[in-house]
């Protein structure tokens, strides 16, 4: 009987990687290996679709009532100060998505695409947002009115931008309401 070496494609193993198969097995072993690898690739596939569809399915409505979630959140935000941007986490550090028309950061001159390093001189980049939320918390806790500098970088260059936190208007909370109940209680309607 005729015998092949057939080498894998993995070159680090070298020598050892040599395999002495009968020619009349070859195909047979080809063959079975690639309805193996299919078989293991259509399975992943179907974890994943199942798994996407679990998510899918997860509407993350909320337990309470709609009422509940209202007053809850207008206790929460009737006296908390605020910055008014839309942050988000880069491997750059946090970037501002959004500023709100008529905030403290739009006042302050915050822009989208901003990044954020570091709130009154502390570094923010390795927490990401928990880390930046907690030092706007901590400074609008403060007895200094809620200032706060942010050092930010802005088309390649550093910059300091300074600001104060303010109180969240009624109207700006009744915004924070709508958009919980219109995500959360869809059944409410708008």
């Amino acid at each position: 009987m005729k015998s092949v070496i057939n080498r894998t494609d993995a070159p680090c193993l070298g020598e050892s990687a040599d395999r002495i198969l009968p020619a009349s097995t070859l195909p047979t072993h080809r063959a079975a290996l690639g309805a193996t690898m299919k078989r293991t690739v259509v399975l992943i596939a179907a974890a994943v679709c199942a798994a996407a569809l679990a998510y899918a399915a997860d509407t993350r409505k909320c337990t309470a009532s709609a009422k509940e979630c209202e007053y809850q959140i207008r206790e929460m935000l009737a006296d908390k100060r605020y910055l008014g941007a839309k942050v988000e986490d880069s491997r750059w550090g946090v970037v501002v998505t959004e500023v709100i028309s008529g905030s403290p950061a739009h006042s302050a001159g915050l822009s989208d695409g901003d990044r954020i390093f570091a709130v009154n001189g502390r570094e923010c980049t390795k927490g990401g947002m928990r880390k930046f939320k907690a030092l706007l918390n901590e400074a609008a806790t403060q007895d200094e009115g809620g200032k706060v500098s942010l050092t930010i970088v802005r088309s390649g260059r550093l910059m300091r931008i300074s600001a104060r936190l303010s109180v969240m208007s009624k109207k700006e909370i009744d915004k924070v309401v709508a958009a919980h109940i219109k995500e959360a209680h869809p059944e409410h309607g708008n």
